[in-house]
């Protein structure tokens, strides 16, 4: 009857742990990127249209009753509606086309 090597079964233990964490670190690894992308693009509501403040991409505001989007980084006095830099979203019943 051969002995039991506790040395040897805990390095077996260890391989095949390795062996089952290794891919599942590397696919959250892959995750945690892909979620950092997608929150880097997500849509930040900043509040009521100020005037004096700059607007990043994918900030959004509302303005005259609608809501807009920063379609690219818009400087401070780049009016929604009236800039390139942003996209309207939704409008109010009363706002015009």
């Amino acid at each position: 009857m051969s002995s039991f090597d506790g040395k040897a079964f805990g390095q077996e233990i260890v391989a095949a742990v390795k062996a089952y964490v290794g891919p599942v670190e590397a696919r959250c690894a892959e995750l945690e990127r892909r979620l950092a992308e997608v929150e880097a693009k997500a849509l930040h509501y900043e509040g009521v249209f100020q005037r004096a403040c700059d607007y990043g991409r994918g900030s959004a505001t509302t303005h005259d009753g609608a809501l807009f989007v920063a379609v690219r980084d818009v400087k401070a006095g780049e009016i929604p509606g009236k800039s390139d830099g942003w996209q309207l979203a939704a409008k109010s019943a009363a706002r015009p086309a």
